[in-house]
Order: C-alpha cells, then sequence, then structure tokens
C-alpha cells in the first residue's frame, strides 16, 4: 500500500471507528481489503478508499475489514474464574437479584456465551442479563445466531461443557436456548454516539483499547464510567492497562480488574 493509501485509511477508520493503525496493522488487513474492492468491482483499494472517504456505506465495511474479531470460548480462563468464584458472588452479596452484563467488541459472540455460561455454572439461581455489542454487522449476525464451528468450540471448550451448553446442529453447535435467551446482541460502533438504559455491573472491554486513538479511548472509558455502577467492575484485556485516574485497579489471584473512583463520582 502506498504512502497516500495508508495516510487515507488511517484517517478513514479513525474518524470512523477511532482506530488507529500502525503500518504492521495496514499491511496485515491489505487482502481483506482488496477482497472487498474486488466484491464492490472497484479497481482496489485507492478506488476502494476514495469511494468510502465520499460518505458512502463503504465506509463502515472498510472499518469492518480492517477491525480485529480475534476471539474464543473462555480466553484467558483466569479471567473468568475470578469473575465466576470472586466478582458475580461479591456483587450478589451485596445485595443484587439480577445482574446486568456488557460485552463490549464481542466479536461473534464467543465471549458472551462463555459469560453466560459461567453465569449458569457459578451464579445459577441469579437472573442475569448480557448485552454483547461489535461494530461488525456480520459478526453482530453472527453472534445472534450463536452457532459455532466445531474447531470454533474445540478452542476452549471441554467436551462437558460442549454437550452440557450446545446443541448439534448443521455447521457445527449451537448455545443451548437458556444461554441465548441471556444474551442480547446490537450493533455499536464505540466511537460513535451511544446510549444506555440501564446501568451496568460489570463491563467487559478487553482487547479494545490498544486498537483505539488517545481522544477515543478516553471518551470510551468516560462514557463507561457512566453507565457502569458504583461498585460496578469494569474488566480489560490482560495486557492492556488502564489510561484513566477514573477507575482504580485492583486484583484477584492474577487478574486486573477495575472498579469507578469513588471520590469522582
Amino acid at each position: 500500500m502506498q504512502t497516500r493509501e495508508l495516510a487515507l485509511l488511517q484517517d478513514l477508520v479513525g474518524g470512523e471507528a477511532g482506530m488507529e493503525l500502525s503500518r504492521a496493522e495496514v499491511y496485515a488487513v491489505e487482502n481483506r481489503l482488496t477482497r472487498l474492492a474486488q466484491a464492490e468491482r472497484l479497481r482496489g483499494i485507492p478506488e476502494l478508499l476514495n469511494t468510502a472517504r465520499a460518505g458512502t456505506s463503504l465506509r463502515q465495511r472498510v472499518c469492518e475489514a480492517v477491525a480485529v474479531h480475534e476471539t474464543r470460548f473462555f480466553r484467558d480462563e483466569a479471567m473468568f474464574d475470578a469473575l465466576g468464584e470472586h466478582v458475580l458472588p461479591g456483587l450478589i452479596a451485596r445485595g443484587r437479584r439480577t445482574l446486568s452484563l456488557w460485552c463490549a467488541a464481542a466479536a461473534s459472540g464467543q465471549e458472551a456465551v462463555t459469560t453466560a455460561i459461567v453465569l449458569r455454572e457459578r451464579c445459577p439461581h441469579v437472573a442475569a442479563q448480557i448485552l454483547a455489542t461489535d461494530l461488525s454487522h456480520a459478526m453482530v449476525e453472527r453472534g445472534r445466531v450463536g452457532v459455532y464451528t466445531t474447531f470454533e468450540a474445540r478452542r476452549g471448550l471441554s467436551p462437558e461443557r460442549q454437550a452440557r451448553h450446545f446443541e448439534p446442529v448443521d455447521g457445527g453447535l449451537r448455545a443451548r436456548p437458556e444461554l441465548r435467551a441471556a444474551i442480547e446482541v446490537r450493533q455499536l460502533n464505540l466511537a460513535g454516539p451511544w446510549q444506555m438504559q440501564s446501568s451496568f455491573d460489570v463491563v467487559l472491554l478487553r482487547n479494545v483499547l490498544v486498537y483505539l486513538n488517545a481522544s477515543v479511548r478516553d471518551h470510551v472509558l468516560a462514557r463507561i464510567r457512566q453507565v457502569l455502577a458504583a461498585d460496578g467492575v469494569l474488566v480489560l484485556g490482560s495486557t492492556e492497562s488502564m489510561p484513566s485516574d477514573a477507575f482504580q485497579r485492583f486484583t484477584i489471584g492474577t487478574t486486573t480488574f477495575y472498579r469507578p473512583a469513588q471520590e469522582m463520582r
């Protein structure tokens, strides 16, 4: 990709979704952008980016092609152990009759399904609702269907969990109805305007901040602080650090969690 196209792509995805790309990351998505250009019958990446810049619906699709959708069941299992053994029971002990959780940047839904499994296994008598959002319309549709290939299921799910929480269907395994009923899936661009109608007990924002520019990262964290309960918990990726003093760090075992800084509320 030429320097001009690189700058145009960075400007486009930065303005639309707040994404910040290194040159190495841009090279990694060239094939995806080329396939998108071919699907749109455009003459390569330069025409694709110029057309998207003109304000067409292609802008969203370019962002979706660039976004990282890596996910798997029980990714960072130590975090889910701490969530199920300590965080959720702690919230229930403080009087929660229902739990509200948000999986932001949920990709094709494995994180939300994993969270639903943890709730059923660890807190079976507490009602819970999980909101799963993602930038990509295609990922959102996959999450709503809840069907995963055998390969995807084997990445993180034991045979026992596959049998207990999934049912065989054409194409692989589908999360059982009781799991799907606990999950609402929506399309959401974190960098754009958004409103949440409820306060969340737990927000999982894992492996997202690292891809956002500083201004959008600050905007997202400020908004999350507004919708997170005063004693709620924010989860980042295992290699991410907190750039905001609006949250206080605490650890359970080897896992870092965050809660709203009380003096700032």
